[in-house]
C-alpha cells in the first residue's frame, strides 16, 4: 500500500460496514447479543480486504501506466466487481437461511450474526464498488505529490 491516504481511505469503509449492519440489527429486531458482535467482526474484516484489494488493483493499473485517471479508475473498479459481487452474493447466500429462519432455538447466536452480516454486506459492497473508487483519484494524487524523489538532484 505505501500511504497512510490510501490506508485512511480503505478505513472509511469500516464506520460504513458498521452502520448498516447496525441499521439491519435494528430493524430485524434490535436484539444486541454476542452473535451481533460476532457478525459485526466478519463484515468489518470484509470490507477491509474487499478495500484493500480494490486498491491495490487500481495501484497496480496506476504503475502499468501513468497517473490516476477516471479511465483507468473505472477499468480497475469494473474489472474488480465480479470478485466483489461474487463474494456477496456467496457470503449473501450462505448467512440468508439463518436470517429466514429467525430466532428458534439453536439459533440465538447465529440469526443476529446473520443479520448483521447482511446489512453490513450490501453497505461494504457499494462502498467498495462506488464510493472508494471515486475517491481513489484524490488520494492517490497526494501520494504522488508526497512521495520524496530518490533521483539525485541534478544543479
Amino acid at each position: 500500500m505505501g500511504s497512510w491516504r490510501l490506508a485512511g481511505l480503505i478505513i472509511v469503509g469500516v464506520p460504513v460496514a458498521a452502520l448498516g449492519g447496525f441499521f439491519a440489527a435494528y430493524v430485524g429486531g434490535g436484539v444486541h447479543s454476542l452473535g451481533l458482535l460476532l457478525g459485526l467482526v466478519a463484515v468489518l474484516g470484509l470490507a477491509v480486504r474487499n478495500g484493500i484489494m480494490l486498491i491495490r488493483h487500481l495501484q497496480y493499473l496506476e504503475q502499468q501506466e501513468t497517473a490516476p485517471d477516471n479511465n483507468l479508475v473505472l477499468r480497475g473498479a469494473g474489472e474488480r466487481l465480479p470478485s466483489v459481487v461474487a463474494s456477496a452474493i456467496t457470503i449473501g447466500l450462505i448467512v440468508l437461511p439463518f436470517v429466514a429462519l429467525g430466532n428458534v432455538a439453536g439459533l440465538e447466536i447465529l440469526h443476529p450474526a446473520a443479520v448483521v452480516i447482511l446489512g453490513g454486506l450490501v453497505t461494504s459492497t457499494i462502498l467498495t464498488l462506488f464510493v472508494i473508487p471515486s475517491l481513489y483519484p484524490r488520494f492517490a494524487a497526494k501520494v504522488v505529490s508526497d512521495t520524496p524523489s530518490l533521483a539525485p538532484e541534478i544543479a
